[in-house]
């Protein structure tokens, strides 16, 4: 009878186990996320940055400083194209991970149900005892234990 008691002690672990990996996993997965989200922000405030750097070349160039400005509306221009490339990119992968995640947690979801109806099962009466056999109740078995209902007492 040990032997049984050890595998569903066994099995209990195993299943808290893979409950807590992927937990860890969803919570490495959302830090991840965070560190995606800091980094388009400061890709954003670049874009931001660039496009006024540009936007100022292009009224010096308006404003008759000819010699100096075509070679900095250009820098401008190359700076703004490259910072929104680069904020597309960390965007996209943010909206990836976001999608990534959400999936992860529905998964995990599922998956914490049926645990939970595992450790349920492996936790109630064993199998292996008799505690565990259905026996059907009769319809005077059943009316011999209900209860009054004026008296709240067996009848």
């Amino acid at each position: 009878m040990e032997a049984p008691q050890a595998l569903v002690k066994q099995a209990k672990k195993d299943l808290i186990r893979e409950a807590k990996d992927e937990e860890k996993n969803i919570k490495a997965a959302s830090k991840d996320l965070s560190r995606t989200e800091k980094a388009e922000q400061k890709a954003y405030k670049e874009v931001v940055k660039a496009d006024a750097k540009l936007e100022k070349a292009e009224n010096l160039k308006q404003d008759g400083f000819n010699e100096i400005a075509p070679g900095q509306v250009h820098q401008a221009q190359i700076d703004f194209e490259l910072s929104s490339q680069k904020y597309a990119q960390i965007h996209y992968a943010k909206e990836e991970m976001e999608a990534h995640i959400d999936a992860a947690m529905q998964v995990n979801d599922e998956r914490t149900r049926e645990r939970n109806v595992k450790l349920n099962a492996l936790s109630g009466p064993s199998a292996l005892n008799e505690a565990s056999r259905f026996i059907p109740v009769t319809e005077n078995q059943a009316a011999r234990t209900s209860v009054s209902p004026t008296r709240n007492r067996p009848c």
